[in-house]
Parts: structure tokens; sequence; C-alpha cells
């Protein structure tokens, strides 16, 4: 490959790049990081030089070659004696480190660029590797697991400290969804401790966060209500709910249905809230599932007649959603009807005709099942059964 290369580009810089490019944006790692090379060795004073070392770089990590990537970084820093490119070739270094499992050398790298005059948005980088890396040695066999999720939560909330000042937000283009994110994982490392009522604890706190957009918001507090759920009942769907517990989890949805009350998180809520007050209140649990509906229909009619592909990809969306909101309630009647008119509406889709299959046949098993015994109905329907969103 190298000989057609040298063949093929010669002496020519700009065939030469082109040739490295379209190699890398076709994901070839291995013959953009051999042509990368190649550009490096014949055109060393050429401007787009640093931008080779960069695609060298990712295409050893990529094929997960770690003391390779490890190299090139260091030969840019050699190289390059600029700060900035000096701190962002030192930070693809420490993550090496993280692909060999060696995270402790990999920590020390990403602390040198925090505590750095490096530009924010490297140190930012170098944080959030940071908090990576004590999730990662928590899960490794004898790991001291509570102290090492201890520091990736001191991580993000160092993350969140050095994001909130102002050169923060001029250096990030949107720094309100990068904030998102960074608090979605510091509350899924409650998630990954085992701590379901810690981590439904961090998403209404991060729900009530009016600085983010509504339907991050909805989602945020949609999770609150299914991590209680699942701390709960213990991951087990048939796990009876106490009166104290039900009327928990009521509350924690039906904040989410009046707080986001139109976003899909908040009409599935309400289909989780016709389930709950369905064995004490079976004409509240109607309402709330008429309501649920109700919505996904207004949907539905609204991309009724389209012929816009994206509009119709919608009204598919929604019409499944109604189905599902039936299954869910183990309203099996009514469930049948919505997946056999989502199967003749959308016939000459195969995968919506597939899954109506599927659930046809969960439906016609569930009800040979509830004939002669109950038990175990409500975890066939909950695995049968999307997430709401």
């Amino acid at each position: 490959m190298i000989l057609a290369f040298a063949i093929g580009c010669g002496n020519n810089p700009d065939k030469a790049y082109e040739r490295a490019m379209r190699a890398y944006q076709q994901n070839d790692w291995i013959g953009a990081s051999l042509y990368a090379q190649e550009f490096v060795d014949r055109f060393p004073d050429d401007p787009r030089v640093r931008q080779m070392y960069d695609v060298l770089v990712n295409c050893h990590m990529n094929l997960k070659e770690w003391a390779l990537a490890r190299s090139v970084c260091e030969e840019v820093v050699k190289r390059f004696p600029n700060e900035n490119v000096r701190y962002g070739a030192e930070l693809a270094r420490g993550a090496t480190f993280l692909g060999e499992g060696k995270f402790d050398e990999g920590l020390a790298a990403f602390s040198q660029i925090i505590d750095s005059t490096a530009g924010i948005v490297v140190r930012l980088r170098a944080i959030d590797y940071t908090a990576s890396a004590y999730q990662m040695k928590a899960s490794q066999p004898n790991a001291a697991t509570e102290t090492e999720l201890a520091n990736a939560i001191s991580a993000y909330d160092r993350w969140l400290a050095l994001a909130s000042i102002p050169e923060a937000a001029s250096a990030i283009s949107d720094i309100t969804q990068a904030c998102a994110g960074i608090l979605t994982r510091r509350a899924e490392v409650w998630h990954q401790a085992g701590d379901l009522l810690r981590c439904s604890l961090a998403y209404a706190e991060i729900a009530d966060a009016t600085q983010f957009p509504d339907l991050t918001r909805s989602e945020w507090s949609y999770y609150s209500a299914e991590y209680l759920k699942a701390h709960i009942q213990k991951g087990n769907p048939d796990a009876p709910i106490s009166d104290a517990d039900r009327q928990q989890l009521i509350a924690a949805y039906t904040k989410t249905v009046e707080q986001f009350p139109d976003t899909d998180f908040g009409i599935w809520a309400r289909v989780e809230l016709c389930k709950l007050y369905k064995p004490i209140d079976p004409q509240k649990a109607e309402s709330y599932l008429a309501q649920a509906v109700e919505r996904y229909q207004k949907y539905v009619e609204q991309f009724k007649d389209t012929t816009d592909p994206h509009e119709k990809d919608m009204q598919r969306f929604y019409k499944t959603k109604i189905a599902d909101a039936y299954f869910a309630v183990e309203d099996l009647d009514r469930a049948e009807k919505a997946f056999l008119d989502l199967r003749k509406t959308f016939a000459d889709d195969q995968n919506v005709v597939q899954y109506c299959n599927m659930k046809l046949k969960f439906i016609e098993d569930i009800r040979n099942r509830v004939s002669g015994s109950p038990v175990g109905a409500t975890a066939e329907l909950e695995a049968a059964t999307p997430a709401g969103q």
C-alpha cells in the first residue's frame, strides 16, 4: 500500500493529504495510518502535518494499538513546542493508558494537565477522562469500588465547577448540553454502584435545574421515577408494592406528568400511573391511560395524510406508542386491535410487520398462560414492552 501511495502521489502533498483523509473518512484505519505516516515522513514542513499526526494517533487508537499511538503523541510533544498542541498530545497519551488498563498511569497524566495552564477545553476533557478512569477502575476485580466511584463523583463535581466560569461558556459551543451530559453520567455512577435510590434522587435533583431544556429535564424526571421503581421492586416487576411505596411512585410519575405534560416522557408517565392505580382505583387508571392515548393520537392525526418521509416516521412512532401503551397496562384486547391496525397501516415496512407479529404472539401466549395461571404475567409484559422513550 505504501508503494502504491508513493507511485500515485509522488511529491504532491495535496494528493497525499487527500488520499490520507479519504481513507480516514471511510474508517480505513490501516490505510489511513499508512498514508498519514507517509505524509509526515515526506512533507514534514507542510502546515497540514499536525492534522496528519492527529489522524495517525486516532487510527492507532481505533486499532487499539495503544503503544504506537502513545509513541506518536510523544513525537508530537517533542516536535511542536506550542503549549496547546503539547497538552492535546499529552491528553491523548493519557487515554492510551486507559486503553491498556493502566489506570494509574492515565490518571497521573490527566492530573498534570488539570493542574497546568492548558486551555479550559483540554482541562475539562482531562477531568472527564479522570472520571471515566475511576469508573473503569471500580469495575475491575478486587477493586475498592466504593472509593473509586466516590472519586468519580468528585471528578464530575470538579468538571461542573470549572465549567461554571465565564471562560467555559465562550470556549464550548453548547456548554448547557455539555453540562447535561456530565450530570447524567454523574447520576449513573450511583447506578453503577448499585445504589438505585441515590441514582433516583440524583436524577430528581437535576430534573429541577431550570437552565436545561424541558425535554432533557423530562427525561431525567422520568428516569428518577424508573430508578425508584427498580429500587422498590429490586428489579423484579412481579414484586408486590406496599401502599407506602405505591404512593411514592405515584408522586414521582405525577411530578413528571405535571411538569412536562406533553413530552413523550410525560405522556408515558401516564401509562405508568395507569399501572399503579389499576389495583386501587381502576377509574383513575383508565383516565391516565386515556390521556396518554389521546395525546399520542393527536400526533397520529397530525401526520395522517403526510407524504413527507420524516413525518411518516413520526406517525408510525406514535401509532406504535399507542399499541405499546395498551400492551404495557395489560389491556390485551385493545393492544391486539392496535397492533393489527399498525401492521395494516405500515404493511410495506417489514420492521413494523415483524414487531407487530412479535407482540401479537406475546399477546396470544400471555392469554394462554393467564387462562391457566397469572403468575409471571407482569414480568413477561415488562420484558416485552420497551421503555416509554
